[in-house]
């Protein structure tokens, strides 16, 4: 403990597997682990400058929980995370969850920061459930590349409650709240479904940024522009009201939001009206 970098371990081209490191800390780089492999570890209660848990290493399966960085990544900064849960990690500046990083297929819930990215910050995500996070900024996830990930229950104390200068492919978005931007704040949504979000100001889906092929619907603001607020480009996308153009204001037709299923019904108008040239990436999720 205490060491300036890894303060549970300082690995250089290691493996770390099934273990517990627990309660260290490193005065600026890594708390738990700098460096190195993990698999199947549980990493609690570390803190450090940057990287509390763990700081440019490779994990595979992980629980990260509990742990603090002063500045960036309260859980991980840097590296890849794979199937890896972060939950009540908590960071002073960015990214109460991780940090410039990639996740893959990963649970971010219920982090925190006194800054900006509660869940995550500065990352890139697929197949993500980011939920739960809070933040001044960008509660779930600021300024990452998203893809196929959930944004759920995030809470913004002032902008962005699920994403802050995003980019965001096949994202579904719901039940996140901000003063500006419940759902999104200036981020840009490809092939999106933004619903029942709430801003107490403006723009309960989203504001700024930019909307294509996306579903906009059913969110609420306390005081003007429930969907979109001030958009830059709104393209092909469904919302109310109408924007007019190549855009719909008419009922999505949704399988079952209210059970959480927004798959697009059989006759919904939203299916085979989008752009194609707005997609860049193999499927599409339905």
């Amino acid at each position: 403990a205490g060491d300036a970098y890894g303060g549970g371990a300082l690995s250089e081209g290691g493996v770390l597997t099934n273990c517990l490191i627990a309660g260290n800390s490193a005065q600026f780089r890594g708390g738990g682990v700098n460096g190195g492999v993990l698999r199947n570890c549980i990493l609690s209660g570390n803190s450090a400058l940057t990287g509390g848990g763990t700081m440019d290493s490779i994990l595979y399966d992980c629980t990260l929980t509990g742990n603090r960085a002063e500045g960036e990544g309260g859980g991980a900064y840097g590296q890849m995370l794979y199937r890896c849960t972060l939950t009540g990690n908590s960071a002073g500046l960015m990214g109460g969850g991780a940090a410039s990083a990639g996740l893959s297929n990963c649970v971010i819930s219920a982090n925190s920061c006194e800054g900006v990215g509660g869940g995550a910050r500065g990352c890139w995500l697929y197949g993500c459930v980011v939920s739960d996070n809070t933040a001044p900024d960008g509660a779930g996830v600021s300024m990452g590349d998203l893809y196929y990930c959930s944004m759920i229950g995030n809470v913004a104390v002032t902008q962005g409650g699920g994403a802050l200068a995003g980019n965001l492919y096949n994202c579904v978005l719901t039940g996140n709240s901000a003063a500006v931007g419940g759902g999104t704040h200036g981020s840009t949504l490809y092939n999106c479904t933004v619903l029942g979000n709430a801003a107490t100001q403006w723009g309960g889906g989203t504001i700024w940024g930019s909307i294509y092929n996306s579903v906009v619907c059913y969110n609420h603001s306390d005081v003007a522009y429930d969907n979109c607020a001030f958009p830059d480009e709104i393209r092909y996308s469904c919302t109310t009201p109408d924007p007019g153009g190549d855009n719909t204001g008419a009922d999505p037709l949704l399988v079952n939001a209210v059970a959480g299923d927004y798959r697009l019904r059989p006759e919904s108008p939203c299916i085979n009206v989008g752009n194609s040239s707005y997609v860049s990436w193999p499927s599409d999720m339905d």
